[in-house]
């Protein structure tokens, strides 16, 4: 959906992946686990550090 209105999107699935990012979006649902499982795998902690 993003690519058809010019956007250019990727799968952010390791840390290193988030300096290629300029934002992140969450699909609601469960952005309560998704954010334990950000931080259980250091996504928060490595992205904050900076």
């Amino acid at each position: 959906m993003l690519r058809k209105i010019g956007i250019d999107a990727i799968e952010v699935r390791k840390v290193q992946q988030f300096w290629e990012i300029d934002g992140l979006i969450i699909p609601g649902g469960e952005s309560t686990t998704i954010v334990k499982l950000l931080t259980r795998f250091e996504f928060v902690d490595h992205y904050a550090k900076e």
